[in-house]
């Protein structure tokens, strides 16, 4: 069998292995749909490693996934993933040039998950001096912090002692979808979210559920 024979002979199995675990109550319809998509983009790698990605097309008819959304038109704002990110910097912040106070809002401009810079908020809530992952005795701080159209995320600030210029900031980022630098953006994308779950739910009737 060629690449794309394979893929879709080891697609089959897991369809099979996916219908057979939903009919004895082990995966609910969420999961299943979850693991469609999975399947999907393990296929997917399986042909881009052996070259042959152009054929992915027999693969999304094979579960169902529809085509992809066009780009968004230009000056919509999109929210990001959700996830941990780390802003190295140099000197720090101003407030950091003496032990901050705690409980206290501070105002920093960042560059942010979308690769712009723009202002988070700071609230520090502890602090303290210790030896970092890499061994090296750091000066931390702990709180939360928000930056436009996200929701409260941690926050950790890290000076090492000896390298006071090479400070690291991580936090986390996870986009409020309701805010309004969202709202143009979501309403764009609503049509195409209710053909993915429609083109999912017919799939699941018809392969899973056998209807």
């Amino acid at each position: 069998m060629d690449g794309l024979d394979t893929v879709l002979e080891q697609a089959r199995k897991e369809l099979a292995r996916l219908r057979t675990w939903y009919r004895r109550g082990l995966l609910l319809r969420e999961e299943v749909l979850s693991q469609r998509v999975a399947c999907y983009k393990a296929g997917v790698e399986a042909l881009k490693a052996q070259g042959r990605g152009e054929e992915a097309e027999r693969l999304r008819a094979f579960w169902g996934i529809p085509d992809p959304a066009p780009d968004a038109p230009a000056g919509l704002d999109a929210p990001v993933p959700d996830g941990v990110y780390c802003l190295p910097f140099g000197n720090g912040p101003r407030f950091l040039a003496a032990p901050p106070p705690l409980d206290q809002v501070f105002c920093w401009e960042v560059t942010g998950p979308r690769g712009e810079r723009e202002a988070i908020s700071l609230r520090l809530t502890q602090a303290g001096t210790e030896r970092d992952a890499r061994g090296r005795l750091s000066h931390w701080w702990e709180g939360k912090g928000r930056l436009d159209g996200y929701q409260w995320a941690d926050v950790i600030l890290a000076l090492p002692v000896d390298a006071p210029d090479r400070g690291e900031l991580f936090y986390k980022a996870y986009a409020d979808r309701e805010a309004p630098r969202w709202r143009a953006w979501q309403a764009w994308r609503k049509p195409y979210e209710a053909q993915r779950q429609e083109a999912a739910l017919a799939w699941f009737e018809r392969e899973i559920r056998g209807m």
